[in-house]
């Protein structure tokens, strides 16, 4: 034979590499017809080691043709000096290997996988060998194993020789990663674990369960975690002993691996392993996602015998599990289902009573409401919220008195429940006769509440029977924030009795506070309805803070809201008796008077233009002294006011009217205050209207500069 005359990095690499690898590369030219075959490959490899980056390049596109015979002389082109010739002949040599791992190529995958391992013999650097042993894991085969093997004791080289070994089939790589354990550094002996768990390899179970017991946390959990995932029966003892004891991090990871255990044992038809390992996984979760899971095992095997389980472990909180829990009941004990969870509750800890209570009145069982009455005595507050919610859906104002007595002395968490069930109960009383006797009941719960919801139960009580009694409750109400417009509703009921009753003077007083405190529209004009039949009149929106005579000017066009940060000509001065040029349009002052209740200016109708546009309002006021006020202004749709010229308040919204919206703070001066509002307008409702109140929040008196009126 003779040597293949190959470029001066080849011819190198067969001095480095020996007669072997002579060798392999001289079979190219054994027999006729193998010269071209030794052409192509020396200039393959001077294509991938020159210079010329096009040449490199198409050399890099053909290197899956070369076979095996190309790697020795790419391993010496690895070293090079230049980064573009060592990274050329990485691709090339991953591009072959790739080639080779095809399906079918079974000759050709070996070849390559050979000289791969002949090339880790060579005095290749770490890196070099590093990208070597990574198309090992693509090709390599069970001869390869012995030379990784050796590389697990390379700092540098052990874990991709461990990933390698861990893709390679067969019996010596399982070997191979058992026989590393013993002596591997904590972080290389996780990463066999969990080669060894990615094989599914059930040889490694018993050192597996073995290591489960190991003083490093992190190998524990890993074996504990790969014990779970091979699936062997096995393990069971050993990952139960892992969930019971050791800190969460460990036991969480125990009971995951206690799961997948039981899918395996599952999936084989081994019920009965597998439901002992379902109750005990969900007896021991420490995550609803666990339990979950647990619960669902359960009914897929569908044996009764785990009913007491599951009855034990209802404290999870979570609806999901609550529903899917009753739901499960209900399937293991079909029409036993509230006898078991009534013999159930004696020994339920206060999460899992709680639920019981709860289904069993979810089922409408007829011995329920003795059961709920005695468990608003329990001495847990979690026990007693859940019987005080599921009394009030039963009816019966006999069973009231109990709740009452919780509400009136049970603890802070307990009271709000405990009375939004007394007040459901005195709601579900008959419709056709209400008794009177009702009304006390009321008037105390009012008393009570604190949350607006409980608030407004009442409240609708109270409006029903609008009896005298309940006024005071319900006026110190009508200026309480999210329930402000139900008190009202309800202050304005008892009026109407008042009124009924020959009391105009209280009534009188009634109506007229309603309409101060800010009644929703229809409420107020219900107010002034009431108001005239006792024969009063007046300007009830100037009694109730309102301006009401303005004078306007616009449109201003505002495409996009542009209005709301221009400086309009009124902004910078008012001069109601000149004219305004803008937008090449004379604009003038008009005057206006609001005959509404609430002070309200409908602008629609006043101007022809009313989308994409903007008008200012301006009105003057009067009061004696310095006085702090709060302007309540509500707006369709953006705003800005000013006041003495100073901006005080902005909204750039787009919303409906809403009395009494939004809310400025501002010092009137005494003498004449000049107020000057800008509408925004975008589609469809257009309004404004500014009440003024004192610092407490009532109508402040004040004198108006009037508009002209017409005869």
């Amino acid at each position: 034979m003779r040597s293949v005359g190959l470029s001066s990095a080849a011819t190198s690499l067969l001095r480095v590499v020996g007669a072997v690898g002579a060798i392999a590369v001289m079979t190219l030219s054994a027999g006729a017809g193998h010269g071209a075959a030794e052409a192509e490959l020396r200039a393959f490899l001077a294509a991938i080691g020159g210079q010329d980056a096009a040449a490199r390049g198409e050399a890099m596109q053909r290197a899956s043709d070369m076979g095996a015979a190309a790697l020795f002389g790419l391993g010496e082109l690895l070293t090079s000096e230049d980064p573009s010739v060592s990274r050329g002949a990485k691709v090339a040599l991953e591009s072959i290997a790739a080639h080779a791992a095809r399906p079918g190529a079974d000759d050709e995958r070996t070849a390559v996988s050979r000289a791969l391992v002949e090339l880790l013999g060579t005095d290749l650097t770490s890196s070099g060998k590093a990208t070597v042993i990574r198309q090992l894991s693509l090709v390599g085969r069970e001869h390869a194993v012995g030379a990784l093997y050796r590389l697990l004791s390379d700092p540098e080289l052990a874990e991709p020789a461990r990933q390698a070994i861990q893709r390679i089939p067969g019996r010596r790589a399982t070997e191979a990663l058992l026989a590393a354990l013993p002596h591997a550094p904590g972080k290389l002996k996780c990463g066999l674990i969990f080669a060894l768990g990615s094989r599914r390899d059930v040889e490694a179970v018993p050192v597996l369960i073995a290591l489960a017991r190991d003083r490093n946390m992190a190998v524990r959990l890993a074996a504990v975690d790969v014990l779970g995932r091979i699936g062997d029966a096995r393990a069971a003892g050993a990952i139960a002993t892992a969930a019971m004891y050791g800190p969460d991090r460990q036991r969480r990871v125990a009971i995951d691996a206690a799961l997948r255990l039981a899918d395996v044992e599952m999936a084989r038809a081994n019920e009965a392993p597998a439901r002992a390992i379902y109750e005990g996984a969900l007896t021991m979760a420490m995550t609803t996602s666990q339990r979950l899971a647990a619960l669902k095992g359960i009914r897929q095997l569908g044996d009764p015998r785990s009913l007491p389980t599951v009855l034990r472990t209802l404290g999870d909180p979570d609806p999901v599990f609550q529903r899917m829990a009753m739901t499960l009941i209900d399937e293991l004990a079909r029409e036993r289902a509230v006898a078991a969870m009534t013999g159930a509750l004696d020994m339920a800890g206060p999460q899992a009573k709680a639920a019981l209570l709860r289904g069993i009145a979810d089922r409408q069982a007829g011995d329920a409401v003795p059961m709920l009455l005695a468990a608003l005595k329990d001495r847990s507050d979690v026990v007693k919220i859940a019987a005080a919610s599921a009394l009030g859906d039963f009816g019966g104002i006999h069973n009231a008195p109990p709740l009452l007595e919780l509400a009136e002395h049970g603890s802070a968490s307990v009271r709000p429940m405990a009375l939004n069930s007394y007040l459901r109960l005195l709601e579900a009383e008959s419709w056709d006769e209400r008794p009177p006797s009702l009304i006390p009941l009321y008037n105390r719960a009012l008393q009570l509440a604190t949350r607006e919801a409980e608030c407004r139960l009442a409240l609708t009580g109270v409006a029903e029977f609008a009896d005298p009694s309940s006024l005071p409750l319900v006026e110190a109400l009508t200026t309480r924030g999210g329930i402000r417009q139900e008190a009202l509703a309800a202050y304005v009921a008892i009026g109407k009795t008042l009124a009924a009753q020959g009391k105009p003077e209280r009534a009188i007083e009634v109506f007229r506070n309603a309409v101060r405190r800010g009644a929703s529209r229809n409420l107020a004009n219900e107010c002034v309805r009431e108001l005239r039949k006792l024969g009063v009149e007046g300007d009830f929106a100037r009694e109730a803070g309102f301006i009401t005579d303005w004078w306007l000017i616009g449109t201003f066009p505002s495409p996009n809201k542009r209005a709301f940060d221009a400086d309009l000509p009124p902004e910078r001065a008012v001069n109601l008796d000149a004219e305004v040029q803008w937008d090449g349009r004379t604009l003038r002052w008009r005057p206006f008077r609001s005959a509404d209740i609430q002070g309200v200016v409908d602008l629609v109708p006043l101007f022809d233009r009313h989308e994409d546009v903007a008008i200012c309002a301006y009105a003057e006021v009067a009061v004696g002294a310095d006085t702090d006020v709060i302007f309540k202004i509500g707006s369709d749709d953006g705003v800005v006011c000013r006041l003495n010229g100073k901006r005080i308040h902005a909204n750039n919204a787009s919303r409906p009217l809403r009395v009494d919206e939004d809310a400025a703070s501002a010092t009137l001066k005494a003498g004449t205050n000049t107020i000057l509002l800008k509408i925004l307008q975008g589609r469809g409702g257009w309004a404004f209207c500014l009440r003024i109140a004192d610092a407490d929040g009532q109508p402040l008196q004040f004198g108006q500069r009037g508009v002209p009126v017409k005869e």
